[in-house]
């Protein structure tokens, strides 16, 4: 793997940890609120990734890659809460970033 590859995998797992933290931040305070639905909590977030988050500066770089590593940031939250809500797994955990 060159340099290029290495950045540009390293910016699509930040994009996934920036998302996935986010969703599971907003679904903990939904949680606080009594608002429980994941397709509500979900919706939330798209809205916020897209509508505030990807248009400050610092978060520019977000557009840039590839959405299908948001679109699976947000499935891969809704698994880890299915699997807890099933007594899988236990509540889910925000995802620290790693170095490749």
């Amino acid at each position: 793997m060159n340099n290029n590859e290495a950045t540009l995998v390293a910016k699509h797992l930040g994009f996934w940890h920036v998302v996935f933290n986010c969703g599971l931040s907003r679904r903990t305070q939904m949680y606080s609120d009594g608002k429980l639905s994941d397709s509500k909590v979900l919706n939330q977030v798209k809205k916020i990734l897209t509508n505030h988050v990807k248009k400050q500066p610092k978060f520019v770089w977000m557009n840039q890659l590839y959405s299908r590593v948001y679109q699976n940031a947000l499935i891969d939250l809704k698994d880890a809460f299915s699997r807890y809500r099933s007594g899988k797994a236990g509540y889910p955990k925000f995802a620290k970033l790693w170095s490749i």
